[in-house]
């Protein structure tokens, strides 16, 4: 057996989650690591094989990555620190809050993270044990982590720049020739190169292991079957899962000359991503900035006071609002379920008091009221994140393509409920109960949606320094 060990810088703050995790983080291992090399597979394997199966993509995973029962390969997984209170969260003075890495981050409030160290010393160890001595299982694992460590991060919202983490250092490499290079270049300069280069080894790779390798006994892939991923097709077709499918894929890495610390690259990073799904909305809000679709979740879901109250207060939540006349997916593509919420002073109500409206937008199978079954998410096909440099940090922003909802389920409609409730003590205007609705005159979310949204991203990242893959 052979085993290589992968020392790791932690990047970004790394959150694995606990039994409660408030309070706790669980003791890291291997399988936060395996799964996203897993998901990378997927990624370039049904890239490469556009008409790829479900069952020939196990096939061909379970052939590196093992099952239940066997597995060729062992992975430990190692933090030399105990996990801290990220201070940069909801912490600090209202002038010194960092607004943008909270909007990104609101979810991990309270939760202590495993933060990045000294820069000159390690913070983790990955350990890979090889119990197969083949040279295609070096390479397919070594490329999956290659991409599991560039491409995104590990634990909760890893989609969103947390949990990123870079190699410092490899021990007992395999002497093989068109291994991915592990070590960024000290310059955004040379970032580009850096990615084009190892794109086109992992390629390589992922095509003589899908050529060579048997999806069921006596049957592999045809040659005509494989593609590059780097064509552009003359029509839009996406996948039904998130891959590195041709004119499916786009990478824009940015930098600002004063990226020079961490919490200033993730903040300035947070505050972009929230104007990008904000526009529209109202300026200067920064604790609660609107959507553009947030007038219509307003007149839908607006709790209804009893008696004459009830147009004053609709009147005045409204006016507060910003309408645009026409439905905006954006929100919805980039990852399901989420929330708005309003607050407002209903004076006509209670003078002085606030009353709260929240809206989750979530989605379900239209067959719903038969079977009960709800379905609620649906992951971002965006994945942002900081690269630590030599003197400075550079982002690095992924869209994948793929068809919004799971071909599987039929025919899928988005839904809306909304949550009500207030805080005053002296009037008990509304319940705590979820309401499923249809929202009214609303169209499904399609393909070109999800194409327009990630394109007018990356447009929108209108930043000093920026090249674009492929």
């Amino acid at each position: 057996m052979k085993k290589v060990t992968c020392k790791l810088k932690i990047v970004s703050p790394l959150y694995l989650g606990g039994a409660d995790p408030k309070t706790t983080v669980s003791t890291p291992n291997g399988q936060a690591i395996k799964s996203m090399m897993r998901f990378w597979f997927r990624a370039m394997l049904g890239g490469i094989i556009p008409d790829i199966t479900i069952a020939e993509l196990n096939s061909l995973e379970g052939g590196v990555f093992g099952d239940t029962s066997n597995s060729p390969l062992r992975i430990t997984f190692s933090v030399k620190k105990q996990p801290e209170q990220v201070t940069f969260l909801g912490k600090g003075n209202p002038a010194e809050r960092l607004y943008g890495i909270e909007y990104i981050g609101y979810p991990l409030k309270n939760r202590r993270a495993f933060m990045p160290g000294n820069h000159s010393e390690a913070d983790a160890e990955l350990s890979l044990t090889f119990c197969q001595s083949y040279k295609w299982l070096y390479e397919m694992v070594l490329s999956s982590l290659w991409m599991a460590l560039h491409l995104g991060g590990f634990g909760a919202r890893s989609r969103r720049g947390f949990g990123r983490m870079r190699c410092h250092a490899i021990e007992n490499m395999p002497s093989l020739d068109g291994l991915p290079d592990f070590s960024l270049p000290p310059q955004f300069d040379g970032l580009n190169k850096f990615y084009e280069d190892n794109f086109k080894k992992i390629e390589k790779i992922f095509k003589e292991y899908a050529e060579k390798n048997q999806i069921e006994p006596g049957k592999k892939i045809q040659s005509n079957r494989i593609k590059t991923i780097f064509d552009k097709p003359s029509s839009l077709n996406l996948p039904p899962y998130s891959c590195l499918r041709a004119g499916c894929w786009q990478i824009a890495i940015i930098s600002k000359d004063d990226w020079t610390t961490l919490s200033k690259t993730m903040d300035d990073m947070g505050k972009t991503y929230r104007h990008f799904r904000t526009l529209g909305g109202i300026e200067g809000d920064d604790e609660y900035a609107r959507t553009k679709d947030y007038n219509d979740y307003v007149k839908y879901f607006l709790p209804s006071p009893e008696g004459e109250a009830d147009g004053k207060w609709r009147h005045h939540l409204l006016r507060t609002a910003v309408g645009t006349g026409r439905w905006n997916p954006r929100n919805d593509v980039l990852g399901l379920p989420y929330r708005i919420q309003s607050k407002s002073r209903a004076e006509e109500i209670s003078p002085g008091k606030w009353v709260d409206l929240s809206v989750q937008i979530g989605w379900i199978d239209n067959d719903y009221r038969n079977n009960k079954k709800k379905y609620f998410h649906r992951a971002s096909p965006l994945l942002f994140g900081p690269l630590q440099l030599h003197n400075k940090y550079a982002v690095i922003a992924l869209g994948l393509k793929s068809k919004f909802f799971p071909e599987d389920l039929g025919k899928e409609i988005l839904i809306h409920s909304g949550r009500r409730w207030n805080r005053l003590q002296d009037h008990n205007l509304f319940d705590n109960n979820y309401e499923w609705r249809r929202f009214q005159n609303i169209e499904p979310v399609d393909d070109k949606d999800v194409s327009s949204v990630l394109d007018e991203f990356m447009k929108f990242l209108k930043l000093e320094e920026k090249t674009m893959l492929p």
